[in-house]
């Protein structure tokens, strides 16, 4: 596992986009787990 510092790093971003980027990609990924339990 790699920190926000680090692949912040090694794509030349900032931290802050690495963790905003990730958060709402959980964001999605629930609501999309959440769609999926009620078919």
């Amino acid at each position: 596992d790699m920190s926000d510092k680090e692949i912040a790093k090694l794509y030349h971003v900032s931290r802050s986009a690495v963790s905003y980027t990730r958060n709402k990609g959980l964001e999605k990924l629930k609501m999309m787990l959440s769609e999926k339990e009620m078919l």
